[in-house]
């Protein structure tokens, strides 16, 4: 796993020094994501996940390759914090609380960006969009856990079905930003799984993630 991470690591930072011709810019941006995901069973189920958004972070290197006056070409690679909350509240018989649990379930991503930007206006503040994929690989998780009024115990709540979760996954990316001169952007951008998140077919399982970033390039036209 380190060997791959350290092999991605240099083919990106080859591409962002080659000569200008071949990158037009290079920088780096992060974001606040606001995100969550969905559990939907295809079959009748006593087990319901009840989840909900919570807030995340995310920061990126990216290259820029402009292909004509219209379109650029983007990738990026970088870190994202995705998860949710845990809605799920345990009753004892009597109707009193079972235990507490913690509601984070926070997921720890290495992603690869490769989307398309359309510029249509040159001006001080120029607006585009965006539209791609990213591959996201799950490095780590932090479980949400139960614990026990009485005996203090703890216990994990989804630890068993993440770690079957594909850990490789293919997402879509559209959004839209502006670039403020020529060296500082601002965008906003959406995410939703586009291969799935398990092998089990009675369930689905959906990321969701909306990201606010702020980038700045460091070298620019």
């Amino acid at each position: 796993m380190k060997q791959t991470l350290i092999i991605i690591s240099i083919l990106f930072l080859g591409v962002i020094n080659l000569r200008a011709q071949f990158v037009d810019r290079y920088g780096v941006f992060v974001g606040t994501n606001y995100t969550t995901q969905k559990w939907s069973y295809q079959i009748l189920s006593q087990w319901e996940v009840n989840t909900d958004y919570r807030f995340g972070f995310a920061a990126f290197l990216s290259a820029e390759k402009d292909l004509n006056k219209l379109f650029v070409l983007r990738s990026d690679i970088g870190y994202v914090q995705k998860g949710f909350l845990n809605d799920q509240e345990l009753y004892l018989v009597d109707g009193a609380d079972a235990g507490t649990i913690d509601r984070d379930v926070i997921f720890h991503n290495l992603a690869l960006d490769f989307t398309c930007r359309l510029a249509p206006f040159v001006t001080n503040f120029s607006p585009y969009v965006l539209l791609g994929a990213r591959g996201e690989y799950l490095l780590a998780y932090k479980d949400s856990y139960f614990t026990e009024v009485e005996s203090g115990l703890r216990f994990p709540v989804f630890g068993d079905r993440i770690d079957s979760f594909n850990k490789f996954c293919l997402n879509g990316v559209a959004g839209a930003g502006v670039e403020l001169g020529k060296s500082i952007y601002f965008e906003i951008e959406y995410s939703h799984n586009l291969t799935r998140k398990t092998d089990d077919m009675s369930l689905v399982i959906e990321d969701i993630c909306w990201t606010a970033k702020l980038g700045y390039y460091f070298r620019a036209k």
